[in-house]
């Protein structure tokens, strides 16, 4: 049986920042050989800049026929 007791050497306190966040997430994926999330989280982000870019909604009606 495994030991679940919570100590504080054990647990890693999660950035509260966005910024921290966000390297913090980095820093998981690289230490967890997770390198396809990589993909993933640049694909999230360039459909965010360009629904920003946009601006009107213009690509709302395809973002919803996609899925």
């Amino acid at each position: 049986m495994q030991n679940t007791d919570n100590t504080p050497e054990q647990k890693e306190e999660i950035p509260r920042t966005t910024s921290g966040f966000l390297i913090f997430l980095f820093k998981k994926i690289i230490e967890k050989r997770k390198y396809w999330l990589l993909l993933v989280w640049c694909l999230l982000a360039a459909l965010g800049l360009v629904l920003f870019l946009t601006g009107n909604g213009a690509l709302l009606p395809a973002i919803y026929m996609a899925f």
